[in-house]
């Protein structure tokens, strides 16, 4: 934290010292109301790249992105036709931006017989699976739970009393299937830890869970078991990553950077300070950022997530580029001084295009449709192959 405020002042004299006629085309293409907000995340993203170290030697990074056709934010149409003729189409795109990994997502209780037939759901991720495979790309799988209010699926009626033991046990079970039918090459086994299906999650009940689910799942799975982790969000309490780092059984941690507030000094400088913590505890253990975007949200702003209100919208426009190309080169030299194996973004769609704040159709359009239309112009784009600025710096790290 103190080392990235000292290089503050240095980040902001080297924005100044930019040629006038460049600082003020720049200017000119941001809008004034979000003016002040570009300049305060340059100036934070300039002073995080100046306080890193200089990279030795070229360690490899995987990119990667999420397939939002498998997302369980919508758990209701995850069965639907079209589902893996948009996850079929998604990974093509994202092959051609430059993805070597892909991330989907496994929803607990969808694969608890107690609550649900898991042979459809099964079927799916296992054929979404191999055609991530087919495609030459690696597949990181995160085992999530859905939320008790997604009264779609009626999950609030299964977890309704639910008890800590039954809970691991559950996923414990559908971790086994999931190794089976679906063979990623990393399987996240926790994420989001503090609060899933309405249990307030301790540490040390995580700890308890990864212990005897890396340990059973081995015993029983043996070879075919993949590379085993859990992970939380940077904006957790780091207690969680500090328990997962002391389990033997886990091959890695799993890291998410999104929120930007006026915490993004802490967040940004936990990239730093967190691998060193977990290699302090196991040197063995590998790390992966598999969510990471740049909000672009100011002061105690809300940013629940990269699709979610006015500041992922916000996030859409396209004189936002520049500093979301910025932000990628510098976490990508982050995690090569760190040892991180993956970087994952969070909002492929700005890989490929983004829409023109000054478009009149867009005029008080709410945050959903801006998002929507958004999500429409970036699979226009790929379709022609295009890439945003984002995009080809994103391909290029």
């Amino acid at each position: 934290m103190r080392r990235i405020g000292c290089c503050l002042a240095l980040a902001l004299l080297a924005l100044a010292l930019l040629s006038p006629g460049t600082w003020a085309q720049q200017q000119a293409q941001i809008p004034r109301q979000h003016r002040a907000l570009h300049d305060a995340l340059q100036a934070r993203v300039a002073a995080f790249r100046a306080a890193l170290p200089r990279v030795r030697g070229d360690p490899p990074l995987l990119r990667g992105a999420p397939v939002r056709a498998l997302s369980c934010t919508t758990p209701g149409e995850l069965l639907s036709p079209m589902r893996r003729i948009g996850a079929q189409r998604e990974m093509d795109a994202l092959r051609r931006a430059g993805v070597q990994l892909v991330v989907i997502e496994a929803c607990h209780p969808l694969l608890t017989p107690a609550f649900h037939d898991p042979r459809p759901v099964l079927e799916l991720l296992a054929n979404v699976a191999n055609d991530a495979r087919m495609r030459g790309l690696r597949l990181l799988l995160r085992h999530v739970s859905l939320a008790p209010a997604q009264a779609v699926v009626q999950g609030r009626h299964h977890y309704r009393g639910i008890t800590r033991a039954r809970f691991f046990e559950e996923r414990l079970q559908e971790a086994k299937l999931l190794v089976i039918a679906v063979q990623p090459d990393y399987l996240t086994l926790a994420s989001s830890p503090r609060v899933q299906a309405g249990l307030s999650l301790r540490p040390s009940d995580w700890r308890a869970y990864l212990d005897s689910a890396s340990t059973r799942l081995r015993a029983d799975l043996g070879d075919l078991v993949p590379a085993l982790g859990a992970g939380s969000s940077l904006e957790e309490s780091p207690t969680y990553v500090d328990a997962f780092a002391d389990v033997a059984g886990l091959d890695y941690v799993d890291l998410r950077f999104y929120r930007a507030t006026r915490d993004q000094d802490a967040l940004l400088e936990r990239l730093i300070s967190w691998p060193r913590a977990i290699r302090a505890r196991d040197p063995a253990k590998r790390l992966v950022l598999s969510e990471l975007w740049l909000a672009k949200a100011a002061g105690d702003e809300a940013a629940a997530g990269p699709y979610e209100g006015a500041t992922a919208a916000r996030a859409s426009y396209g004189f936002w580029s520049g500093l979301d190309a910025a932000f990628l080169r510098a976490v990508a030299h982050a995690a090569r001084t760190g040892g991180i194996d993956v970087l994952a973004v969070s909002r492929p769609d700005l890989l490929f295009s983004y829409l023109d704040f000054f478009d009149p159709t867009l005029f008080r359009a709410t945050p959903r449709y801006v998002l929507e239309l958004a999500a429409q112009r970036a699979a226009a784009a790929s379709d022609s192959g295009a890439l945003s600025e984002t995009g080809r710096a994103f391909g290029a790290l």
